[in-house]
C-alpha cells in the first residue's frame, strides 16, 4: 500500500460514537476528495470545536450514493495506531 492518502474528515459525536463501538463502519460523503480503496480515513470528533479524538480507518469498499454521482458511500476497516501511517 504504497499510494493512498490520509482524508482528515469532521464527524459528528454521535456517529463518531458509533463508529468506535463498532456498530457503524462507513461514511456517506460528498465525492470531493477522489476517495480510493486504500485510502486512509481520518475521523475527527467535532462538536462545535474538535475533541481530540480521532478514528481511523483503511477505505475497503466505494459506492455511489443514490443516482447524483455527487455522493458516495465509503466502506472502511478501522486502523489501531500502531498499524497507521
Amino acid at each position: 500500500m504504497l499510494n493512498y492518502k490520509v482524508h482528515d474528515l469532521k464527524i459528528n459525536p454521535d456517529q463518531f460514537w458509533a463508529m468506535r463501538a463498532g456498530i457503524k463502519g462507513f461514511e456517506i460523503r460528498a465525492n470531493d476528495r477522489e476517495f480510493k480503496v486504500n485510502d486512509v480515513v481520518k475521523l475527527r470528533e467535532f462538536n462545535g470545536v474538535y475533541t481530540g479524538r480521532i478514528y481511523l480507518g483503511r477505505i475497503t469498499f466505494i459506492t455511489p450514493f443514490g443516482n447524483s454521482g455527487d455522493y458516495v458511500v465509503l466502506n472502511f476497516k478501522r486502523i489501531k495506531l500502531a498499524e497507521a501511517v
